[in-house]
């Protein structure tokens, strides 16, 4: 086993060790879990911040609705009001297809589980968003300019993601 792989198991059996002091009702227990956590960080130079800090994971998601370079206000909202439900923060980034082609994506980070959770419903509500939008594209004239369908869409995206942050924000 290399040096790494070592130290980034010793650090994770620490922040558990640290976790079960804090969490645990046996006041005994805690407190062994305690002490040997304290041991091993002495023994091993790992500060506590080291432990709560490999607990922060992040998640892309499989693509994101906009490939614009500059993103649309209402994607931001939708990144960030996901990551608020769940507890962790997006950022937007690019990454290389197998095709060699850059999609964009949105990546969320936070501890534990979180980012796993917040990139799956991002993506699911990309998609409904994407069919919603689709399905009042349809109710629009055919004869409207292609600039007027797109602000139009953009306006319903946009109410779209409103309406969704306040149901789960209740």
């Amino acid at each position: 086993m290399n040096n790494d792989k070592r130290q980034e198991r010793l650090v994770s059996l620490v922040r558990k060790l640290l976790e079960l002091s804090r969490s645990n009702s046996n006041a005994h227990e805690a407190g062994l879990a305690l002490s040997r956590a304290q041991r091993l960080m002495e023994k091993y130079g790992i500060s506590e911040l080291d432990a709560t800090l490999s607990s922060v994971r992040d998640v892309a998601s499989q693509s994101a609705p906009s490939e614009a370079e500059k993103v649309p206000e209402w994607m931001t909202r939708l990144a960030w009001a996901v990551g608020h439900a769940f507890g962790c923060r997006p950022y937007f980034s690019w990454r290389n297809t197998s095709s060699g082609a850059c999609r964009r994506t949105v990546t969320f980070y936070g501890f534990s589980e979180r980012p796993a959770v917040a990139a799956y419903a991002f993506d699911v509500l990309t998609r409904q968003l994407k069919d919603a939008t689709a399905v009042y594209l349809k109710t629009q004239s055919k004869k409207l300019k292609l600039s007027t369908r797109r602000n139009r869409a953009e306006l319903f995206r946009a109410g779209w993601v409103d309406g969704m942050r306040r149901v789960i924000t209740v």
